[in-house]
């Protein structure tokens, strides 16, 4: 169970994560890296208003591209997963095929950016 509180005292929100499985099941990372499909995912912390703003628009980006895997991955809640990678500020974006790093870094939590992006990123073949 998470911690009542987070960072500068502010309580914690619930966990979506559930809600996340429920609209886009969660495919084994294994079978990610073996299959060689494009993973975006958003890594995130649940007490950041930002990123509670910007998770649905993230999430809803996976219906424009069918052939990728989103994952919403909060920093605090799933540690495990993002262990020794660099997030300096929120949202930071991670794009990988394989085990090959596409793109990572920090994005304005502009939608459109981010499908500007992909779209690049995955009509050239990188």
């Amino acid at each position: 169970m998470p911690a009542a509180t987070a960072r500068q005292g502010t309580a914690r929100r619930a966990s979506l994560a559930s809600q996340a499985s429920a609209t886009s099941p969660a495919m084994p990372r294994t079978a990610c890296i073996k299959s060689g499909m494009v993973v975006v995912s958003c890594l995130c912390a649940e007490w950041c208003d930002t990123c509670v703003e910007y998770r649905p628009g993230f999430l809803a980006l996976g219906e424009k591209f069918p052939g990728a895997e989103f994952r919403w991955i909060d920093i605090e809640d799933q540690a495990d997963e993002v262990g020794e990678l660099e997030v300096e500020n929120f949202p930071t974006i991670r794009v990988t095929r394989g085990d090959q790093v596409l793109f990572h870094g920090v994005q304005l939590p502009i939608h459109s950016h981010l499908e500007r992006l992909l779209r690049e990123l995955l009509a050239t073949g990188k």
